[in-house]
């Protein structure tokens, strides 16, 4: 089945190439040949798109001054449900900018996964609970995944 599934879709492109198809025709053919051969990708249940980027769940950056500092902030957005894990990365050197010259640290970075729709809130529990005057939070959409993954991200972290 799974042949016949990349012989189609190899004949899908073929037909593309020899009839021409350009923009949007393109992109909407060669997303239906990729769902044909893929599947659908995981759709959450339960979730709303986030309303500023429309996405279900992202991964969040954070950076700390030490291992000690990430892991008890970490720890408390797990408890509190706010984010689903939190990969705590081994300490590197950061080069910035501040008080009118380079500094030069050790800091430890965090990736945590989330839903997007409730990053307002997990910004607001890092900023409180952070000892940087204007710490580095930012994230970016999981725009795709393995889908039990995803599913589990959206159990631990998907309440309100």
């Amino acid at each position: 089945r799974k042949h016949i599934k990349e012989l189609l879709f190899s004949f899908g492109v073929c037909f593309y190439y020899a009839n021409g198809l350009v923009g949007r025709k393109f992109k909407f053919f060669l997303n239906f040949l990729h769902v044909f051969r893929d599947g659908l990708p995981y759709v959450p249940r339960g979730l709303k798109r986030d309303e500023k980027t429309g996405a279900f769940m992202n991964i969040i950056y954070v950076t700390y001054p030490n291992k000690e500092e990430a892991q008890r902030v970490s720890s408390a957005l797990i408890e509190e449900r706010l984010v689903a894990c939190a990969n705590i990365l081994a300490a590197h050197d950061s080069l910035y900018w501040w008080d009118d010259a380079v500094q030069s640290e050790q800091e430890v970075a965090v990736l945590y996964k989330g839903v997007a729709a409730r990053f307002d809130d997990v910004k607001r529990r890092i900023l409180a609970l952070h000892s940087y005057d204007v710490p580095c939070v930012v994230s970016w959409d999981i725009a795709q995944g393995h889908a039990p993954f995803l599913q589990w991200i959206e159990e631990q972290a998907g309440g309100e």
